[in-house]
């Protein structure tokens, strides 16, 4: 048993199923990630975790006990919100401090406390500034300072960096995963920011319609998805539609006029339908047919675009489908729209996914 354990929950509003029977073990000293695009119950998983939703049937399990019913001030953890909700009238240190002070602990002990989380999350210059005096990123490290103050057991953050410009956020996810591994703290995070899970999770786990379609290591949930879901969303990736075909023990996946080889994970039916999944990175472009991979496709380019430490170019195939692939700006000039060439692929870098 893990420090955290769903069993078969469910949650209902009304008639709607919004969490469908999930079922999660979270190890101790964890950082999870639940990732997935707004309405698919990410959010709502985290607040019955933390007591501010109930499930309508199955169980929540922390250090080993049912807390299922129990309201969040009964459970041992503590969420930092995408608001920061710090009390405005209060200094830096009251508002670390107000935790610890409900809990009627000596003062020396709530100062030494505060202290030691302050520096934690470099805020120990700040201690007697208000809220309104400090930007974002401040309010969010005093946010996650309050939150560490009490020594949970778990720490839940709901897209805690989603009110943040793009180059704080990056600078507070690093933060805050070396904040986790100093504390050895269980952090479970929700966002829906496919960056952002990769960085800092030791598992993610993708979330679509209520249920989680696959849980992983960040390197096998981008490099080896399980679903079209999952592949198409953490990431961009090309999703190529075919019909399978088996000559002898090999498959063979139909696009169009052109026979690609393909090593699905399991044996795969001549005739099904089946998708390809390929990463723009992976993806050979050349202007000669050699050199390009077990796969070589002759294209059209469409568009180049400049995307700063890359250039995106877009080949549409003879069938209507398109291609990205990436290359390092020096690579090459930018081929023209309307360019004959030639796109492909290892087959180790392609990833079969079931219609």
């Amino acid at each position: 048993m893990g420090i955290v354990e769903l069993r078969k929950v469910v949650k209902r509003f009304g008639q709607t199923e919004v969490v469908r029977a999930i079922d999660l073990v979270v190890e101790k000293g964890e950082f999870l990630t639940f990732l997935g695009p707004s309405g698919c119950g990410k959010t709502t998983t985290l607040r019955m975790i933390g007591g501010f939703e109930l499930p309508s049937s199955g169980e929540v399990w922390l250090n080993g006990r049912e807390v299922s019913a129990l309201p969040p001030y009964k459970r041992d953890v503590n969420t930092v919100f995408q608001s920061y909700a710090l009390f405005p009238h209060m200094s830096v240190r009251q508002n670390v401090a107000y935790g610890l002070e409900q809990k009627k602990l000596p003062k020396a002990e709530i100062a030494r406390k505060v202290a030691e989380a302050l520096v934690m999350v470099r805020m120990d210059a700040f201690a007697d500034r208000k809220p309104r005096e400090m930007s974002g990123g401040q309010q969010q490290r005093v946010a996650v300072a309050r939150a560490i103050v009490n020594g949970p057991s778990v720490l839940l953050l709901d897209e805690p960096l989603g009110a943040l410009d793009l180059k704080l956020r990056k600078e507070m996810q690093f933060e805050l995963k070396q904040l986790q591994r100093k504390l050895g703290m269980t952090f479970i995070y929700v966002t829906h920011d496919q960056e952002e899970a990769l960085t800092m999770s030791d598992r993610i786990a993708v979330m679509n319609g209520g249920r989680i379609e696959q849980i992983d290591v960040p390197t096998e949930i981008y490099n080896r998805p399980r679903t079209r879901f999952v592949a198409d969303f953490v990431g961009e990736t090309n999703l190529l539609a075919g019909a399978v075909e088996r000559t002898g023990g090999e498959h063979v996946l139909a696009l169009g006029e052109a026979r690609v080889p393909i090593a699905p994970a399991q044996p795969l039916e001549a005739g099904s339908s089946a998708w390809l999944s390929v990463r723009p990175e992976t993806v050979a472009l050349r202007e000669e047919r050699g050199g390009v991979g077990d796969v070589a496709l002759e294209g059209t380019v469409e568009e180049t675009v400049f995307v700063g430490n890359h250039r995106k170019t877009i080949v549409r195939l003879p069938g209507g489908a398109r291609i990205v692939a990436t290359e390092p700006p020096s690579a090459r000039g930018a081929l023209e729209p309307g360019k004959r060439v030639y796109v492909g692929w290892s087959s180790e870098s392609a990833v079969v996914l079931e219609a």
